[in-house]
């Protein structure tokens, strides 16, 4: 039989595996979790939700062989799947039978080959960073939570004390913010755990949004300002080749960062594309300039773009903060610091 402590690591990893895309092995984890469970505490329906994403899985595969699906019809049922998996994690670390401590894994450090006495910058623009800088992007990290609404799961952040901005089609109507839950601090901690997570819920009374422009407002109830706000850059001032970093918890998972491999490569419109890595449940999160300062609200991935040298690129996107701030629709509820 499994103890719990054993259970709740195996939860994690199943978690973790699914932020990196092996939903398949995520599946078999699962499984083999639920197989491990006495029998009195056992739920069919968890099982035959396992057989369900694991037989849709290999049904996108053969689909996506035979090309009866194209890669795009692929990467929505991929998504879909894992957030079904996620589901079903947070449905099990509720439950008596799976109660544990969750640890995550960490990865091998590789030491870098020997190089030689030459030391210069790798490209045009320097990418060194104070530590001062970092310690003020952690400081930022703290406002960015995790929003999990009835119907979906995404990232979202605070600015104005206690307003809540994610993306519309995370939270798209106010009935859906009565029922939402956002959950601040859900990260490893120093030990390879999990922090304690705080939770609040929202003022489904203030809700404002915009499908155009992908982004929703609502006010977070008795927030309290403990997990702090962030600061909106109204003006345009990002520019092709900046820097952006995302603070964000893909895959609906614990919170990450993207800080490598995080050019702007094209401004269109409303929206700015970058490289920085997104997955599934990033959706909401902010993109930071290197003052910390907000400059869009990431919302899709997966569209092809030209660079300014006329190169065909895969990019992320995201809404610009300035189109946002103007909207008649969020105006004076967004405010730029």
């Amino acid at each position: 039989m499994q103890g719990n402590a054993e259970r709740g690591i195996r939860l994690n990893r199943a978690r973790m595996l699914v932020a990196e895309g092996e939903l398949q092995l995520a599946l078999e984890d699962l499984r083999s979790l639920l197989s491990g469970i006495d029998r009195k505490q056992y739920r069919s329906s968890w099982r035959n939700l396992v057989l369900n994403l694991m037989s849709r899985r290999a049904r996108a595969d053969r689909d996506r062989r035979s090309g009866t699906s194209d890669d795009r019809a692929y990467d929505r049922s991929q998504n879909e799947i894992a957030i079904g998996i996620l589901e079903l994690i947070d449905e099990l670390e509720q439950s008596d039978a799976v109660i544990g401590t969750y640890i995550v894994e960490q990865p091998i450090a590789i030491s870098a080959a020997a190089m030689g006495n030459a030391e210069v910058l790798t490209t045009d623009r320097s990418r060194l960073k104070s530590v001062a800088w970092l310690r003020r992007g952690l400081d930022c990290a703290k406002s960015v939570c995790r929003v999990v609404t009835p119907n979906r799961r995404g990232t979202g952040f605070v600015v104005n004390a206690n307003t809540l901005v994610t993306n519309h089609h995370v939270l798209e109507t106010a009935s859906e913010a009565a029922d939402t839950v956002v959950e601040f601090n859900f990260e490893a901690d120093d030990e390879a755990g999990l922090c304690e997570v705080e939770r609040f819920y929202l003022d489904a009374a203030t809700f404002k949004t915009s499908e155009t422009l992908d982004c929703t407002a609502v006010k977070i109830r008795d927030f309290g300002g403990k997990w702090g706000q962030l600061t909106i850059e109204a003006g345009k001032s990002v520019k092709v080749q900046d820097h952006v970093v995302i603070v964000q918890h893909p895959q609906a998972g614990i919170k990450q960062i993207c800080m490598t491999d995080n050019g702007v490569v094209n401004l269109f419109e409303n929206f700015v594309q970058y490289t920085t890595d997104t997955m599934a449940g990033s959706s909401g999160s902010p993109v930071f300039n290197d003052e910390w300062r907000v400059v869009a609200i990431h919302h899709k991935g997966g569209d092809l773009a030209k660079n300014v040298a006329g190169d065909v690129i895969f990019v992320n996107q995201g809404v610009l903060m300035s189109a946002i701030v103007a909207d008649p629709d969020l105006a004076g509820f967004i405010c730029a610091g």
